[in-house]
C-alpha cells in the first residue's frame, strides 16, 4: 500500500486544491465586479438620492439589472462552494488549514451580509419613492459606507484564499508503508 494513506477518504491534499481554486475564481470575479459597481455603477444612483429619483437612477445605472442577471449567475455557486471549502477547511491541518478557514469562513459570512443586509436594502432603495428624503440619504449613505467596507473585507479574505493556495496541504494522515 505504498503511497496510499490512511482512511477510507484517501489524499485529500490533492483532491481539496479545487475546491479552493474554485472558490478563489469565482470570488475574484464577484470581488471585480463588486469593486467595478463600488466604484462606477453606485455613484450613479448614491450622488444625490432623492426618494422619487432613486429607484429611476437604480435602473438607468444598470444596477437593478445586474442584480437580477449578473448576480444570481455569480453570486449562486459562492455558497455552496464556500460551504464546501469551510468543512474541507475544518478536516485539514498543516500550514493551509488557518488561511484556508480564515478565507472560506469570511466568504460564507460575507454571503449571509449580502443576503441578509445587502440584496434587502438595495430592494427597499429603488423603492423609496414614500420615504422621506432624509431618510432615503441616510440608507444611501451607510449602504455605501457598507459596501465599501465589505469590498475590502472580501479583498483581504481574497488574498487570505491566494496565502492558503501558496501553502502545502497536508491532511495530517500518514502515509501507510
Amino acid at each position: 500500500m505504498s503511497g496510499t494513506h490512511a482512511g477510507i477518504s484517501g489524499n485529500h491534499g490533492a483532491s481539496d486544491t479545487p475546491l479552493l481554486v474554485a472558490l478563489l475564481a469565482v470570488t475574484g470575479v464577484a470581488l471585480g465586479a463588486g469593486v467595478y459597481e463600488s466604484r462606477v455603477v453606485i455613484p450613479q444612483w448614491a450622488a444625490k438620492p432623492t426618494p422619487g429619483e432613486i429607484g429611476p437612477a437604480m435602473e438607468r445605472s444598470g444596477h437593478l439589472a445586474s442584480g437580477r442577471v449578473f448576480w444570481p449567475l455569480v453570486g449562486a455557486p459562492i455558497v455552496p462552494l464556500a460551504a464546501v471549502n469551510l468543512r474541507a477547511a475544518l478536516r485539514s491541518s498543516g500550514p493551509r488549514r488557518p488561511w484556508w478557514l480564515a478565507f472560506s469562513a469570511t466568504i460564507a459570512a460575507g454571503c449571509v451580509a449580502t443576503a441578509g443586509y445587502f440584496v434587502p436594502e438595495l430592494h427597499r432603495l429603488a423603492r423609496a419613492e414614500q420615504l422621506p428624503e432624509a431618510r432615503v440619504r441616510t440608507l444611501v449613505s451607510r449602504r455605501v459606507r457598507l459596501d465599501r467596507l465589505r469590498m475590502v473585507v472580501v479583498a483581504a479574505a481574497w488574498l487570505t484564499g491566494l496565502k492558503a493556495l501558496s501553502q502545502p496541504n497536508t491532511n495530517g494522515r500518514k502515509t501507510i508503508r
